[in-house]
């Protein structure tokens, strides 16, 4: 009996672990199954939003299929151009691309209007721009960049847009040949320093070189080892202008010359040589003696001229342009006036004034030898009046006149004085 119960609950454990393992192979193939359907649905809903995606989100225009880069002129000065293919373009997309609503509200309808289609608006759009576009040179890199957005595109047409920028080596311009346009001109320096003045000519036989000038940085007021820049003249840049005219490139737009052989004014009463002052001061003594001669009356005479000394101005810092050195030779006469009295007879006067001449002043030449120029003067015209009484009443008098200067302080207002703004000056009297 034992026996045949144990025999029962063997069979019946048995029984149960078959019955746990086929809930446990169920159990594996459900999730199986399940996973699967998931996925299934998973990649379903996938590739539907792909396929709305691609129906409904706008395509994009590679644009760099359609914009290419061309070179034209010499090296150095080259230019390029963006070109864009509009004919390629308008075959492939002229059909394609429509306006979406949202242009209409910024003038879409216009285009339409006049005849144009959404396809002329795209590409009037599009917006690009090279770093540099003119003078170049063979082998120099520019850029080529979009100036305009995807968004812009997508926000009025169903087609976006999609751009690299890019970089281009600049080739294929032509090489140009060199020349000097300084090869013939000639700057020469004429006048007297400080007030040189400068000349350029051209020996251009063939007048190739006819199409520009030449201009200098100074043309006047020039010394001795001044320095002075010629530049070519022409309408823009020198550069362009030969290449673009001769198919020459200069090589050089301006030339530095340093001022030389001109004669120079006297830079001080010192560098005045003897010889050239006793030229003027004798010259200033005849100059008086003749006025005397043409202008005064009867027997006035002089008694005695004696030379007192010399004023040398010359232009303040910034007055140079405007001004010149001055010279003016200073002397004291002594003189007797004479009048004849009806009722009484002949008197006298003893008289004692200064008169002044003014020099051009004296030039230095390039070898060091001072010389004066006693043909050009000026007597200054300033007058006295000279009071003559009579020796035989105190009621009688009689006033004359000349030119002259009562006192050497009237000839130090006119001279120095009146022009004390724009010039310094040197004094060689010692009253």
């Amino acid at each position: 009996m034992e026996d045949s119960k144990q025999l029962n609950e063997d069979i019946t454990e048995t029984k149960s672990m078959k019955k746990g393992e086929e809930k446990k192979k169920f159990s594996k193939k459900m999730v199986v199954l399940i996973t699967a359907v998931l996925a299934l649905f998973a990649g379903f809903f996938l590739l539907l939003g792909i396929i709305i995606a691609i129906i409904v989100w706008p395509k994009k225009i590679n644009l760099n299929d359609y914009i290419t880069v061309e070179y034209s002129g010499y090296d150095t000065v080259g230019k390029a151009t963006i070109v864009f293919d509009e004919t390629a373009f308008m075959d492939k997309y002229g059909d394609k691309i429509k306006f979406k609503d949202a242009a209409y509200s910024q003038g879409a309808g216009f285009y339409e209007a006049f005849g144009a289609t959404p396809a002329d608006a795209f590409v009037d759009m599009v917006s690009v721009e090279l770093s540099e576009s003119s003078n170049l040179s063979n082998g120099q890199e520019i850029t080529l960049s979009l100036n305009c957005s995807d968004e812009e595109f997508k926000e009025f047409f169903n087609y976006g847009i999609k751009f690299k920028e890019k970089t281009y080596k600049v080739e294929g311009l032509e090489e140009v040949a060199m020349f000097d346009p300084f090869e013939n001109v000639d700057v020469s320096f004429y006048g007297v320093a400080p007030n040189g003045i400068v000349d350029i000519a051209t020996n251009d036989s063939q007048g190739q070189y006819m199409g520009f000038g030449y201009q200098a940085s100074e043309i006047s007021g020039l010394s001795n080892g001044d320095t002075i820049t010629v530049s070519l003249s022409c309408w823009g840049d020198p550069t362009i202008y030969c290449i673009e005219n001769y198919g020459m490139c200069p090589t050089a737009t301006e030339k530095e010359y340093v001022v030389e052989g001109l004669d120079r004014l006297a830079a001080s009463l010192d560098e005045i040589s003897e010889d050239a002052m006793d030229e003027m001061i004798s010259q200033g003594e005849d100059v008086f003696n003749a006025y005397v001669t043409n202008h005064w009356d009867g027997d006035n005479a002089i008694d005695s001229i004696s030379y007192v000394g010399a004023y040398y101005l010359t232009p303040k810092a910034g007055f140079e342009s405007e001004s010149y050195n001055q010279l003016y030779l200073v002397y004291k006469v002594n003189a007797t006036w004479y009048h004849e009295f009806y009722s009484e007879g002949v008197s006298s006067e003893q008289v004692e004034f200064y008169y002044v001449v003014q020099f051009e002043v004296p030039i230095i030449n390039t070898e060091g030898i001072c010389t004066a120029d006693i043909t050009s003067y000026n007597l200054l015209s300033d007058s006295i009046s000279i009071t003559v009484y009579s020796d035989y009443s105190d009621r009688e008098y009689s006033l004359l006149s000349t030119i002259g200067f009562e006192d050497i302080n009237a000839v130090f207002k006119d001279c120095v004085e009146s022009r004390i703004d724009t010039y310094n000056y040197e004094s060689s009297i010692s009253l």
